[in-house]
């Protein structure tokens, strides 16, 4: 018992070492929500010796805990909007001397959210600039033949000018889906039965199978969240004709394949995959860059507009290959919602 205590000790001073050692400001607060220990990390964020806040429970130093996880309360001036840096809060738990505690460290994610702003600026600058071009290119030399060639006949002019007005038109059809993603309201929740919701969108586009019969409860914007379903049924339906049909194991025929829609909860969140037999993802960078598409008649705003709905809603929708098909390809759309309504 003596060598093992021993051993616990040197552990734990190796853990308090290296905290004094660490970068980031580290709290460890007991389990009565009270700071016990930090790093001079911490004097520097709060510009007092942090010596002077022991004891001081974790609300007035301005955290909060929300649904188990801590955060900053608004008033707090590290919090994201009366801070010029951003924040992120860690936590863990461990015990000593069969006493709980929780270890909170802030990281500083200001530089990481800023390359991200710069990518994504990048790359809606780069398909601003495409689409524009595609435009503007014919317009313009379309409008130099007209000046330099006064002796182009009625019908050539019409024609010249009637490829004009249509790339003029989808150039504002091009702003006016961009102004969608500007203009989107946030969710008004409201609670109602997913199973429900997605038996409704089974029934409207059809050859959909749905796993979920028994009644879900949850808290959203349905509108919105049926738009995303929608969205995402439809691109898997377009990516099994791009494919092809699929061929039936038993009979070795072809059929069209049904999109199949998953449905999983867990104790914080909901999550619904949308899986369907098409060509995959080939070029997964460029999935959600707003108004980029593959599609020859496709807007490239789709997916851009879903994303941006569900992280409005606290969510997350990703979009990866399929790794569960044997013999053929495909993609899974997974949206993750936090469980408000249980």
């Amino acid at each position: 018992m003596q060598v093992s205590k021993s051993r616990y000790d040197q552990q734990m001073f190796l853990l308090y070492g290296l905290i004094e050692q660490l970068e980031s400001p580290v709290l460890i607060l007991d389990k009565n929500d009270q700071l016990q220990h930090a790093n001079p990390a911490v004097s520097r964020l709060f510009s007092v010796p942090w010596q002077t806040l022991k004891q001081k429970s974790a609300q007035k130093l301005g955290l909060i805990k929300l649904n188990g996880f801590w955060t900053f309360d608004e008033k707090n001036p590290l919090s994201a909007q009366n801070s010029q840096k951003k924040w992120q809060i860690r936590q863990s738990e461990f015990k000593d001397n069969n006493n709980n505690y929780q270890l909170l460290m802030l990281n500083n994610i200001s530089q990481e959210l800023q390359k991200n702003e710069q990518q994504a600026w990048q790359n809606i600058i780069r398909i601003l600039n495409h689409e524009v071009r595609n435009s503007l290119t014919p317009i313009s030399a379309l409008s130099q033949n007209l000046l330099e060639m006064p002796d182009l006949s009625p019908e050539q002019y019409q024609q010249a000018i009637t490829i004009i007005d249509s790339r003029s038109n989808n150039l504002l059809a091009f702003i006016d889906s961009y102004s969608d993603l500007a203009k989107l309201p946030s969710p008004t929740y409201q609670q109602f039965d997913l199973a429900e919701l997605l038996q409704g969108v089974a029934r409207l586009v059809q050859q959909v199978t749905v796993n979920l019969s028994s009644p879900l409860m949850i808290k959203a914007d349905k509108g919105q969240l049926e738009q995303v379903l929608l969205n995402l049924i439809k691109n898997g339906k377009e990516a099994q004709l791009a494919n092809g049909k699929v061929k039936d194991k038993k009979t070795m025929g072809t059929l069209a394949k049904d999109i199949e829609v998953q449905v999983f909860k867990t104790g914080q969140q909901v999550i619904i995959k949308v899986l369907d037999q098409g060509c995959g993802i080939a070029n997964s960078a460029n999935l959600f860059v707003p108004f980029y598409t593959t599609k020859e008649t496709g807007s490239g705003i789709g997916l851009a507009l879903s994303r941006q709905i569900i992280s409005n809603h606290q969510g997350e929708l990703t979009l990866n290959n399929r790794t569960d098909l044997a013999d053929t390809s495909g993609a899974v759309a997974t949206i993750t919602l936090p469980l408000v309504y249980k």
